[in-house]
């Protein structure tokens, strides 16, 4: 028993060498490819970040830190927080929605008891990114990471001076794949516009759940106006009598009801989701929209060109950290996971 005392203690004592950890470990002098206000966005909140690519180190951790895009022009103010920080150790392989089952069997420490938290502004944008790690919160215990397992960090917020926007680098993984398409004829000129009506529809996988996504929008559609958004796997090439236009979808998949704005754009709102399935890549998918317009004939509607849209591959799996958050909600006990995702955090 001594004996790993003492190694331990070597291992702590001989960490001091080591002036920071930083996750993701590959930005500690790269600017992250993304940007994110979580968790200092609004009146309250619950968060937490896995950071799985830090293994192998040892650190006594006194201070979390972060710190501004290095690539926005947007400035944040500075703000004060009612908050409380937690730190243990955990595996990102079985990360999940529920904040306390990302924790080992010893649980969580906290750091930072409940009390105010003063963030201050951040600097201006950097001449060269990315910026210095400006905005910092020191704890009350210190926090020995061990680096046998993933560091683990948790912040929740009762109340803010300020619900404005706090921007901070941060890192997404390539989890998304976007497919091409391709454009089918033109559409009907809509009462109201001077240009056909033209629609454009997206497939995208996702990595964590792998899933697909499908999305659509419309332009120069009929304003204020009854609309849909036929979606098929097969395209008949088929005159109809909508002006004179070619049907190019046969609607066996799925049609989605909508409303055109009053500048007659509508879309599929926040898109359909499907479990992704390795015979689907490559697989082709036609669109086709419409609104009512009572002005045209011999059937009152205008109709979009066609869109073929592929069902691309999936891409790489996400790297090894991952953030779970709770909106507007400090007391929650699970959230949304986020994973291949994480605000650039330096460990000192």
């Amino acid at each position: 028993m001594r004996i790993i005392f003492a190694s331990i203690a070597v291992a702590v004592l001989s960490c001091t060498a080591a002036a920071q950890l930083v996750s993701p470990a590959t930005h500690l002098s790269t600017e992250g490819n993304s940007n994110n206000t979580y968790p200092f966005y609004g009146n309250t909140f619950h968060y937490q970040q896995v950071q799985g690519d830090i293994r192998g180190n040892v650190q006594i951790v006194k201070q979390i830190a972060f710190r501004r895009d290095g690539t926005i022009s947007i400035s944040s103010a500075a703000k004060t927080v009612t908050a409380e920080l937690w730190m243990g150790h955990g595996d990102h392989a079985t990360v999940g929605t529920t904040y306390a089952n990302n924790y080992d069997a010893a649980g969580r420490t906290q750091v930072v008891p409940n009390g105010p938290i003063n963030l201050p502004a951040m600097p201006a944008k950097p001449t060269s990114p990315p910026a210095a790690f400006t905005a910092i919160i020191p704890f009350k215990t210190s926090f020995i990471y061990l680096g046998t397992k993933d560091l683990v960090w948790e912040y929740s917020c009762s109340a803010s001076s300020s619900t404005a926007s706090y921007i901070m680098d941060a890192v997404s993984s390539g989890r998304a794949v976007s497919g091409p398409y391709t454009l089918l004829g033109t559409g009907c000129t809509a009462t109201g516009q001077t240009r056909p009506m033209v629609a454009r529809a997206y497939l995208t996988t996702f990595r964590s759940p792998d899933r697909v996504r499908y999305y659509c929008y419309t332009n120069y559609g009929t304003k204020s106006a009854a609309a849909g958004i036929l979606v098929g796997l097969k395209n008949p090439n088929a005159a109809f009598p909508i002006c004179n236009k070619i049907l190019y979808t046969n609607a066996d998949l799925v049609t989605i009801g909508a409303m055109s704005r009053t500048n007659g754009y509508f879309n599929s709102t926040t898109g359909l989701y499907f479990p992704w399935n390795a015979a689907f890549a490559g697989l082709k998918i036609y669109s086709q929209t419409y609104t009512a317009d009572a002005a045209l004939g011999p059937i009152p509607v205008a109709v979009s060109n066609g869109v073929e849209s592929t069902i691309p591959g999936l891409g790489a799996k996400p790297e090894k950290y991952a953030r779970i958050y709770s909106y507007n909600n400090h007391t929650a006990t699970s959230g949304s996971l986020g994973n291949g995702y994480s605000i650039v955090t330096q460990f000192k």
